[in-house]
């Protein structure tokens, strides 16, 4: 991200709340949120961005692990607010929180059944409408490339356009391939940039 802001692009980096020590993190905290109030952040975020430019300039949304979860379904209820998604190593749904269903489950049944639903990538990928490029490592047991793999083709089926690359070699963060997504996602930003 910090090479992207180096080379002047501009974008929003998906993150939950309580991260890196901002908001509250102890154990009550944004029960039952996982994938709607940070979600809400996100699109809250895009709105300001398209106020403050007067829609001027595309937004691109980038994000990594929970941050690439919460990027997918931003995108999906984005509407016209987002021109891009850059989605790298992401969870793919709430199911994969065990050590955090205390924050990522409501506490009835019957919300629960219905936010697996609700904040689900595979569910929503059908509403994403921009275009979207997704890098995972076939090592990562954080994301589920089956998963992945049903999210690109709704997105596809339904009109939209996603690149999904894949590293048999690699884990969580690619840490390998660094440079080759960077070179990829300057490609992809390409597609972006006002003549």
């Amino acid at each position: 991200m910090l090479h992207l802001l180096g080379e002047g692009y501009e974008f929003v980096c998906a993150a939950y709340r309580g991260s890196a020590g901002y908001g509250p993190r102890h154990r009550g905290a944004n029960r039952g949120e996982y994938g709607r109030a940070d979600v809400w952040d996100v699109l809250a975020c895009a709105q300001d961005w398209k106020e403050r430019t007067d829609g001027s300039r595309p937004l691109i949304l980038a994000g990594y692990s929970y941050g690439g979860f919460l990027g997918l379904l931003a995108l999906s209820r984005a509407k016209d607010l987002l021109a891009g998604g850059i989605i790298m190593w992401p969870v793919t749904g709430l199911h994969r929180f065990p050590s955090h269903a205390h924050r990522a489950f409501p506490e009835e049944r019957e919300d629960r059944y219905q936010a697996l639903t609700e904040r689900s990538p595979v569910e929503r990928a059908s509403h994403i409408r921009v275009p979207v490029q997704i890098f995972h490592g076939a090592l990562d047991s954080a994301g589920n490339i089956e998963e992945l793999s049903v999210i690109q083709q709704r997105i596809q089926t339904a009109g939209g356009d996603c690149t999904l690359k894949l590293f048999d070699d690699d884990t969580h963060a690619l840490r390998r391939h660094l440079d080759e997504i960077h070179a990829d996602i300057l490609r992809f930003l390409g597609r972006f940039e006002q003549g």
